[in-house]
C-alpha cells in the first residue's frame, strides 16, 4: 500500500501499523477483562452476602420467648457475620471499595402489614415475611478506556437480598392464642380433667402444662 506524505512523495515504509493494532486490541480486551472480573466477584460476593441474610432470617425465625426476642437474633447473626475477620473488609464497611451489605430488615407478619409490601402481589399465596437486606456493589462502577463508564446515570448498582422463612410461633403467641383458651376450654369440658396441673399453689394459671405437644 501507497501512501503520499505531506510533499506529495509516496510513503513506502508502513512500518508500526501493526503496534497501533496491538496496542488498540490491547487496551481494549484489558477493559473486557475488568468487567468480566468485576462482574464474576460481584456475583461471588452477591451469593456470599445472600447466605448472610438467610442466616440472619433462620435466626430471626427460630421460636422464642417473644417476637422482640426473635428480632434480636436474627439482628445479632447479621452484625455477626459482618464482623467476621475476612467478611468485614469486603462488606461490613460503608467506606469499603468494594461492596457494602447493610439495611437489615425484619418482617414476622405478627401485625397486620407487617409483611414485604413490595411484593404484594402475591399476598394470599406466599407470606413474605423473613429478612431482607441492600447489597450495594461498588466495584461494578467503572471508568474503562474505549468503553466509557459502566454507570453513566451515576445512579450506583444495589440489589435487595431476601430470605424468606416463615417465622415460628413465639412462647407468648403460643400461651396467649393457644394454650391459654384451648386448653382451658379442654379443662373446663368436665370436672374430672380440673386440679391437672393447670394451676399453682397461689391458685394463678402456670406456665408450664403438660401437653403431647408444644401447644401451637
Amino acid at each position: 500500500m501507497l501512501r503520499k506524505s505531506q510533499s506529495g512523495k509516496f510513503i513506502r515504509n508502513n512500518r508500526g501499523m501493526l503496534s497501533a493494532d496491538f496496542i488498540f486490541s490491547l487496551v481494549l480486551a484489558f477493559g473486557l477483562s475488568a468487567v468480566l472480573f468485576a462482574m464474576t466477584f460481584t456475583f461471588s460476593m452477591a451469593e456470599v452476602s445472600q447466605y448472610v441474610v438467610f442466616s440472619s432470617a433462620r435466626a430471626y425465625s427460630a421460636g422464642h420467648l417473644d417476637s422482640a426476642a426473635q428480632e434480636e437474633m436474627g439482628r445479632a447473626k447479621f452484625s455477626e457475620l459482618l464482623k467476621n475477620s475476612e467478611l468485614a473488609p469486603l462488606l461490613g464497611s460503608p467506606d469499603s471499595p468494594w461492596f457494602h451489605l447493610s439495611g437489615l430488615e425484619l418482617k414476622g407478619g405478627t401485625n397486620a402489614g407487617d409483611t414485604f409490601a413490595d411484593y404484594s402481589g402475591y399476598q394470599g399465596r406466599i407470606p413474605f415475611v423473613g429478612a431482607r437486606a441492600t447489597f450495594v456493589t461498588k466495584l461494578l462502577t467503572l471508568k474503562l478506556p474505549l468503553l466509557g463508564s459502566t454507570d453513566p446515570d451515576g445512579d450506583g448498582f444495589t440489589a435487595k437480598l431476601t430470605g424468606f422463612l416463615i417465622r415460628e410461633p413465639t412462647q407468648d403467641e403460643c400461651w396467649n392464642l393457644q394454650i391459654k383458651n384451648r386448653y382451658s376450654a379442654i379443662i373446663e369440658l368436665d370436672t374430672r380433667y380440673a386440679g391437672s396441673g393447670t394451676t399453682n399453689a397461689a391458685g394463678a394459671v402456670s406456665k408450664y402444662i403438660p401437653m403431647e405437644d408444644n401447644g401451637c
